[in-house]
């Protein structure tokens, strides 16, 4: 649910509340606005996009219900929906900006109400999409932890040929409530490996948004988990299902909370079943988290500090299982990431080589967790795939 501040003197709405305080929409908006004809607009992830919903609150006091809901469905065609704007006066139209896998941010004109779908797209801006096409993104489904199904995206390169195999490159997005979708992404621009000669695989595990706030919420307490367990059944249904995946060259990379999973994945069963490893500005040890500049996350998703549920913060740890790490891998941190530090991959690196194992290191001392810097951001692309083709190619 949501509040909308109707004036200084009235009752706050609560639209799309429910009596058990769950809400009786299960997703969670990520923007609201208001259209010019007092509607609101409202930016969703929904699995694997961000989409938008218009919503009349011209009912007040009566309260709206999820069919008051219309999704502008004829955007679709255009990836997600990342701004909304309302055009001034008293236009029926509101301006948007869209980006997908294959195509760049592009500026759309959106007639209102949603069931009126006209869209115009002013030249004036036009998307740049690198020869990118949509027939290079698939979409699969495949039984995970308890057999519920799991969404990720499929990028293939653009001269595919079906009767070869190309190598793997698992990517596992942060968060952990968060979801890979369709944006064209500079930090991590998945279909740039996938033009490299890779099949790049986007899963969306337990704990991703988008797919009902119960998904979401099934990661607290459970941080490696029935994520893991995710992985574990994804790379099964790669192996069996998709002929041109060769999965004995599959390499692993994580960001964020992808680069924790990745630390996991390195300690147990899984990791062997990768050729190499990639985990940038990933947690090699829960307690890490407690030099943060922000806590709020961790002891959310843990149940608490340390000192009060001591078995989640031991049961979740990489490095209680750092004895097993076997796997190359490449570790990439920003010195000034406040939220993860970079001890972390210190600590990291230095576990791998105090057991022999091929290893490498990448640290940016002006960036954070984000890169800004073009030329930092170029460095990342040529280490990481430099890494790719040595031990996936």
């Amino acid at each position: 649910m949501f509040f909308v501040f109707t004036s200084c003197w009235t009752t706050n709405v609560r639209d799309l509340a429910s009596a058990d305080g769950t809400g009786e929409w299960n997703l969670s908006p990520s923007a609201i606005s208001y259209a010019s004809d007092g509607t609101l607009m409202i930016q969703v992830d929904q699995k694997g996009r961000q989409v938008l919903y218009q919503l009349d609150t011209s009912s007040w006091p009566n309260p709206p219900t999820p069919a008051d809901l219309k999704l502008f469905d004829g955007l679709m065609p255009f990836g997600s929906v990342m701004d909304v704007t309302p055009l001034p006066g008293k236009s029926n139209r509101v301006l948007l900006s869209c980006d997908s896998f294959e195509h760049s941010r592009q500026v759309i004109i959106q007639d209102l109400p949603a069931q009126d779908a006209g869209i115009l797209q002013p030249s004036a801006l036009r998307q740049e999409n690198f020869g990118i096409t949509k027939t290079q993104v698939d979409q699969i489904w495949f039984p995970g932890h308890e057999k519920r199904l799991i969404h990720a995206y499929v990028l293939k390169p653009s001269d595919i040929n079906r009767k070869q195999k190309y190598p793997l490159l698992y990517v596992i997005h942060g968060g952990p409530q968060d979801s890979w979708r369709q944006v064209w992404d500079k930090r991590c621009h998945l279909a740039l490996f996938a033009e490299h000669g890779y099949i790049v695989v986007a899963p969306n595990p337990t704990g991703s948004t988008g797919y009902g706030q119960q998904f979401t919420d099934e990661i607290q307490g459970s941080w490696a988990g029935k994520a893991y367990s995710d992985f574990e059944r994804s790379f099964d249904y790669i192996y069996e299902s998709l002929d041109y995946v060769d999965t004995e060259r599959a390499v692993a990379l994580g960001l964020g909370y992808g680069g924790y999973m990745v630390n996991w994945i390195q300690g147990h069963d899984l990791g062997r079943r990768f050729k190499a490893l990639i985990a940038d500005n990933g947690t090699f040890s829960l307690l890490s988290h407690l030099s943060s500049n922000t806590q709020h996350a961790i002891l959310h998703g843990l149940g608490g500090p340390p000192w009060l549920n001591p078995e989640a913060w031991r049961e979740w740890d990489p490095a209680q299982h750092a004895g097993n790490w076997k796997t190359p891998q490449l570790l990439i941190h920003g010195e000034l990431n406040h939220q993860r530090p970079v001890s972390d991959s210190l600590a990291a690196f230095n576990t791998l080589n105090l057991q022999s194992v091929e290893t490498g290191l990448l640290i940016f001392p002006n960036e954070g967790f984000g890169i800004r810097s073009p030329e930092n951001l170029l460095l990342w692309y040529r280490t990481v795939l430099k890494w790719l083709k040595q031990y996936a190619r």
